[in-house]
């Protein structure tokens, strides 16, 4: 199965960019390890050319810092995760991958990119607040199609404001066409804002097929408990 992955990313300098290098390669080395047939880029926001600092392909949106960011109103990050899906419409692909550079990716996704080929959704991943989580989104190609061309959310929102959150938008767009492999889990965020009774113990964090948002520490551990090859 031909699969497409892809993260965004910005880099305020070069020095920014050289940091990033160690959480690049993981997450390079981490979805190489997990799909198969893999075709692997990155969608920076900016046109600072010189910044990559892995060896991956990348593609600019070269779209300007013109006012600050807001994850509803003025989202930089969802213009570039759909310059990202638009490259991909190009393509003949059978699943599209978005699967954010700060997640850590903790199991092989082979059997179940696999199961979801036969499945009816057209969209898997981990949830959030019973919603898709946009960390790690696998997308058939009519997936694809409705996120460019149906979505009621516009990334940079000139003219009034955005009625949903885009987190909400897609729950909305694919209510009954969303499978969570992972049922038990009731999210795989921790970050600051994360209810609490979704906060997960430092045992059962471990134990998540994906992590994001956490601590360092707990991140250098979940690292440790799911070394590569993911198997």
């Amino acid at each position: 199965m031909k699969t497409v992955l892809f993260s965004s990313i910005h880099s305020r300098d070069q020095s920014h960019a050289d940091s990033l290098t160690g959480e690049l390669a993981d997450w390079y080395a981490r979805s190489k390890s997990a799909f198969d047939n893999l075709d692997i880029f990155l969608v920076e926001r900016g046109d600072r050319h010189e910044l990559n600092p892995i060896a991956c392909p990348i593609i600019f949106c070269r779209v300007p810092d013109t006012k600050p960011y807001h994850c509803k109103d003025w989202s930089y990050g969802v213009a570039a995760f759909h310059s990202g899906l638009s490259l991909i419409m190009q393509t003949d692909f059978e699943l599209a991958v978005f699967l954010t550079t700060d997640a850590i990716l903790g199991v092989s996704m082979h059997n179940i990119c696999a199961e979801f080929m036969d499945r009816p959704e057209i969209m898997a991943g981990p949830v959030w607040k019973g919603g898709p989580d946009t960390h790690l989104l696998i997308m058939k190609r009519q997936a694809v199609i409705d996120i460019l061309y149906s979505m009621p959310f516009i990334p940079l929102c000139k003219t009034g404001a955005n009625s949903l959150y885009y987190e909400d938008a897609l729950a909305l767009i694919f209510a009954g066409k969303y499978w969570n492999p992972w049922p038990a889990c009731s999210t795989v965020r921790q970050e600051i804002n994360t209810p609490e009774i979704y906060k997960g113990t430092d045992e059962e964090i471990i134990k998540w097929p994906l992590l994001t948002k956490a601590s360092p520490e707990i991140m250098a551990a979940y690292r440790q408990a799911h070394p590569m090859p993911l198997t």
